[in-house]
């Protein structure tokens, strides 16, 4: 009986320090390579985009449409928005190839790095984001 719950004990004890590691080991630069593979080309490897894409650095726009994001990056975008004061009518396509949890990490890489912002999304918000989406 002892050495049954010793074995239960100890592969609990090796699939939560697995699983730990794994979620601790995370490349930091994943959402920039995410970020500079499907978004750099138009909105800069600074993001501060050109003339026909908006900036998403410090972007007033992103800030305060963030629970929209994965909308805007799964679907894309077809309607003019104003980003800090000036107006962008070029249409954005989607990537409906990324998952969740990618476009989680180009979120908190843009947030972060790029508008200084503590928020942070989950794999589990661009889900829910997903299913409330009003596509344009």
């Amino acid at each position: 009986m002892k050495v049954r719950i010793l074995i239960v004990f100890g592969t609990a004890v090796l699939i939560v320090g697995v699983l730990s590691f794994r979620a601790c080991s995370a490349p930091p630069n994943k959402g920039k390579a995410m970020y500079e593979n499907h978004c750099g080309n138009c909105h800069g490897s600074d993001g501060m985009g050109f003339a026909m894409y908006p900036p998403v650095a410090n972007s007033d726009y992103l800030v305060e449409n963030i629970d929209r994001f994965a909308c805007m990056v799964f679907y894309g975008m077809s309607d003019s928005i104003a980003v800090n004061g000036k107006s962008y009518n070029h249409p954005m396509p989607g990537n409906t190839t990324l998952t969740s949890v990618q476009i989680a990490n180009i979120a908190n890489y843009i947030l972060k790095e790029m508008n200084g912002s503590s928020i942070r999304l989950s794999s589990e918000n661009i889900d829910q984001q997903l299913n409330n989406c009003v596509k344009n």
